[in-house]
């Protein structure tokens, strides 16, 4: 069984434009164990005892770092909250800035 990975940020390598996508091939050892390319880990700042995330979506293997899970739910949170509601700091600044208005007239 062979795995795919694919990074979805440009590595700066020698012989990849700006910008490319990185295409790396790798087999399954024994036990199931996979070897991620260093140039794949140096990209996605992986050490040992990084945790990985992986799943299935149709016929692919897909995996992530729980780093990068844990930023996608806090943009997901940040956009779902700023479209639910307005800002409380920026309630705040209008409601000082009315006082302040009405104080010195």
């Amino acid at each position: 069984m062979a795995i795919t990975a694919i990074a979805d940020k440009p590595l700066g390598l020698a012989g990849c434009s700006a910008g490319a996508f990185v295409l790396a091939h790798t087999s399954t050892l024994a036990n199931g164990r996979a070897v991620i390319p260093s140039a794949l880990r140096a990209q996605l700042d992986l050490k040992d005892g990084d945790q990985l995330i992986w799943s299935i979506r149709g016929e692919e293997l897909m995996v992530t770092t729980r780093r990068a899970q844990l930023q996608n739910a806090q943009a997901l949170f940040q956009r779902k909250l700023k479209s639910a509601a307005p800002s409380l700091a920026d309630e705040l600044i209008a409601e000082r800035r009315a006082e302040n208005v009405a104080d010195k007239a």
